[in-house]
C-alpha cells in the first residue's frame, strides 16, 4: 500500500512538474501577474483525481509547491495556499458533480460531455481560488486575471487528456 502510493505520488509529481516546465512555461503570458493561457499541469490534476482518486492529493499538492517555489518569488505562505487551491480544485469539482448528479467519475464510464464539465468546473474554481488569494496581495485586473487562468486551465485540460486518450489508446492497442 506505502509503495504504491510511493508511485503513484512520484508518477504525478513526475508528470506534472514536466508539463509546466516543458510546455506551460513556454507560452506562459509576459506578465507573470497573470496565468498561462495554456496550463498543460491541469489535465494532469484531473486526470489523477479521476484515475486514483484521493491518493493522488498529495502528489498533486507537492507538485503545485515546487512549481511555485522555482517559478516565482512569491512568499512561501502565499505558494502554499495557492497549491492547496490548485491540488483541491479538481477534487471540489468532482464532490460537486457527484452530489448535483451530474456524472459518476468512473474513467471507464464517464461521458465527454461529463468531462468536459468537469474540466471547466475545476478551471473556474482554481480561477477564482487563485483570485481570492491574490486579491489581498496585488492590484490588477480582476478581469483579465480570472480570464487568463480560466482559459488556461480549460484549454489545458482539454489537451491534455485529449493526448492522454490517445497515448493511452496507442499504448492498449500493442
Amino acid at each position: 500500500m506505502l509503495l504504491n502510493f510511493i508511485k503513484i505520488n512520484f508518477l504525478i509529481i513526475f508528470l506534472f512538474v514536466l508539463s509546466f516546465f516543458l510546455i506551460s512555461i513556454p507560452v506562459q503570458t509576459e506578465n507573470f501577474n497573470y496565468g498561462s493561457y495554456f496550463f498543460l499541469p491541469h489535465s494532469i490534476r484531473i486526470i489523477a483525481a479521476v484515475i486514483f482518486g484521493k491518493i493522488a492529493f498529495f502528489g498533486l499538492f507537492v507538485s503545485h509547491l515546487i512549481i511555485s517555489e522555482f517559478s516565482t518569488s512569491r512568499m512561501f505562505d502565499v505558494n502554499l495556499l495557492l497549491s492547496l487551491v490548485g491540488s483541491s480544485s479538481c477534487y471540489i469539482a468532482i464532490f460537486i458533480t457527484h452530489v448535483f448528479k451530474i456524472s459518476k467519475v468512473d474513467f471507464k464510464g464517464i461521458r465527454f460531455e461529463q468531462l468536459l464539465f468537469i474540466i471547466l468546473l475545476s478551471s473556474i474554481i482554481n480561477s477564482i481560488g487563485t483570485f481570492l488569494v491574490f486579491d489581498n496581495i496585488f492590484i490588477f485586473s480582476s478581469f483579465k486575471f480570472i480570464f487568463s487562468y480560466l482559459i488556461g486551465d480549460f484549454v489545458g485540460g482539454v489537451v491534455g487528456f485529449y493526448l492522454f486518450i490517445k497515448i493511452y489508446t496507442a499504448y492498449k492497442r500493442n
